[in-house]
């Protein structure tokens, strides 16, 4: 019995290790055009039309080329002010 479970041990360490091996031969390529899903995300302008991402990656760099249809600036917001930079902040009075 002893036996049986090093062996089904040893069988489970070397499968694990011959997949991370194979995952290590393709690494991830996130090449081609990603395009934003707007029904499935929350809190968009209404003046976007649509936003999509070329991507071209190589062994060595990845390059992100966006295009953007429409507006994507908030009205609420002061000219040159970060959105995120006034996330949680109350007005002053």
């Amino acid at each position: 019995m002893k036996h049986r479970l090093t062996f089904v041990t040893t069988l489970m360490v070397l499968l694990c290790l011959s997949w991370s091996a194979a995952a290590q031969d393709n690494p991830t390529d996130f090449s081609g055009q990603w395009i934003l899903d707007k029904v499935k995300t929350s809190d968009l302008p209404t003046t976007l039309e649509s936003y999509t991402l070329h991507i071209t990656q190589d062994a060595q760099q990845i390059t992100i080329d966006p295009k953007i249809e429409g507006e994507i600036r908030s009205m609420d917001r002061r000219p040159g002010e970060c959105p995120v930079a006034r996330a949680g902040v109350e007005e002053e009075a």
